[in-house]
């Protein structure tokens, strides 16, 4: 293994006696302080802190547990080599000989020296390899044995984001797959609007096709165009549906993904002003097929419409495939109640409808 090679270190040490005489040191004053109150010093290559200033790691939402903590040198981050690319799914060789390093993902390979300021980055275009070199903003380096690179570097040319989240103090990683299904609900969320459920079958079916077709399973595709009512679109002039804001993604498995979110409806005065005049839950299933990412679920909350009266609530997921019963109450003194209970007897929520 590569050894750690410290320059400059300081070492500092200070050394309190306390005074038992009266002796004249030509000053005004001498402060004496405890031992247990000299903080420790601590020096890393011509740095010296005196606080953790260590970085976490984040992909894909979830908070990565590093033995070796990253850290910050001239203003970029260095990641332990191995623990952050075994969660990418990437591929390290290391010749500790030459002290050379291979990533390799796909088409890609990267080469890194430790202590050099260059990599070497090979891409696999239609069969024909491109090489560039490129320089470096900081060296990849062995700190108490552990390799540390250049993490924006490295993850960017791997095909992921990254980001800073200078509140968490973390390195916010989001890999191709996140972003490609991102841009994809977002995307489809957008043409919401444009499909008007309360046109004639045939039309919305057309309609459906003309804006959904590129973001859909051909299942799903062919579901709503038989029964236009089961998808999502516009039922009103005015709130519509606007987009879709993520809330969380989940990996089922390696071509599966799990999205919650909203569809945020507004009217002019949203659209002006910003928020919004109604929220809609959703859950959506993603595949991947031929490499590319389609929606092969929606899934919206179910939603309890009472005509009589002009309201209605969304109810969660679980309630699916249960029914709800309406009664009247002559001994009610405000008028007509909605009871509703869960199927498993154990929640109950009551609405009164003032007449």
């Amino acid at each position: 293994m590569v050894k750690s090679k410290i320059k400059s270190t300081i070492v500092l040490g200070i050394c309190l006696t306390m005074l038992t005489s009266t002796v004249a040191f030509g000053v005004k004053d001498i402060r004496v302080f405890k031992d247990d109150l000299v903080v420790p010093i601590a020096c890393h290559e011509n740095k010296i802190n005196n606080e953790d200033r260590s970085v976490a790691v984040i992909i894909d939402g979830k908070r990565i547990e590093l033995d070796a903590k990253p850290f910050i040198e001239n203003n970029h981050t260095l990641m332990p080599l191995f623990a952050v690319l075994e969660n990418l799914g990437v591929e390290v060789e290391l010749d500790d000989e030459k002290e050379v390093i291979k990533i390799n993902q796909e088409h890609i390979i990267i080469e890194l020296t430790i202590g050099k300021n260059t990599a070497r980055v090979l891409r696999n275009i239609t069969g024909t390899l491109k090489e560039e070199i490129i320089k470096l903003g900081v060296k990849p380096k062995v700190v108490d044995d552990d390799i540390f690179i250049p993490g924006r570097f490295v993850v960017e040319t791997l095909g992921a984001e990254v980001d800073w989240d200078n509140s968490l103090r973390a390195m916010i990683i989001k890999t191709k797959n996140i972003n490609e299904i991102e841009n994809l609900v977002r995307n489809f969320g957008e043409k919401l609007q444009l499909v008007s459920l309360l046109a004639p079958k045939d039309m919305a079916s057309k309609s459906i096709e003309e804006n959904y077709s590129e973001f859909i399973s051909y299942s799903l595709l062919e579901k709503w165009k038989s029964g236009p009512e089961n998808a999502p679109g516009r039922i009103t002039s005015s709130p519509w549906p606007d987009r879709i804001e993520i809330k969380d993604i989940k990996k089922v498995s390696e071509d599966k993904y799990q999205i919650k979110g909203e569809i945020i409806e507004v009217t002019s005065v949203e659209k002006a002003t910003g928020g919004s005049a109604a929220k809609q839950a959703v859950t959506i299933f993603v595949v991947k097929n031929n490499d590319r990412w389609f929606i092969d679920e929606f899934k919206e909350s179910i939603v309890y419409k009472n005509t009589e009266y002009s309201f209605e609530f969304y109810l969660p997921e679980s309630w699916e495939g249960n029914y709800i019963k309406e009664s009247q109450d002559d001994n009610h003194e405000v008028g007509s109640m909605v009871s509703i209970r869960h199927p498993n007897g154990l929640q109950k929520i009551n609405d009164k409808i003032y007449q």
